[in-house]
């Protein structure tokens, strides 16, 4: 009886640690994104299969394009805009889709997809008019 007490407290400890470590990992994959230092958003969980990391580096390929595109005339605030299309709030840069504001997104950061979009709204009409397109360097 003692046997099965103390292997069963094993397991049950074990799975303890399992969920911790998982908890862990989920936060430090956090995709954080952020343009001449200032943070804009943070994708903080996995929507159709892409995690919160591939999500950031499909949104910098994006913003890559899109101010490769829109150079001239120099982009300004008012050219990113908050839109609801197809039942789905996206953020556009000139016509350009930037990056959607999913249901998981409001979940995750505790808001509706319009106070999310808002917020991540804001933060890229401060940062990205004036800002060029470089692509990311690597961390070798």
């Amino acid at each position: 009886m003692k046997l099965r007490l103390i292997a069963w407290l094993m397991v049950f400890g074990s799975m303890l640690a399992l969920a911790a470590a998982a908890s862990a990992s989920q936060s430090s994959a956090a995709g954080r994104l952020a343009f001449d230092g200032k943070e804009i958003l943070t994708f903080r969980t996995t929507v159709n299969g892409f995690s919160p990391k591939q999500r950031e580096g499909i949104l910098e390929e994006r913003i890559t394009n899109i101010l490769s595109e829109t150079e001239h005339p120099p982009l300004r605030a008012s050219d990113i805009r908050l839109v609801r299309r197809n039942h789905q709030m996206i953020i556009t840069v000139r016509g350009h889709l930037l990056v959607t504001v999913t249901k998981q997104d409001a979940r995750a950061n505790r808001g509706t997809r319009q106070t999310v979009g808002s917020i991540w709204l804001r933060h890229f009409r401060a940062v990205l008019p004036g800002a060029s397109p470089v692509p990311k360097k690597s961390a070798l």
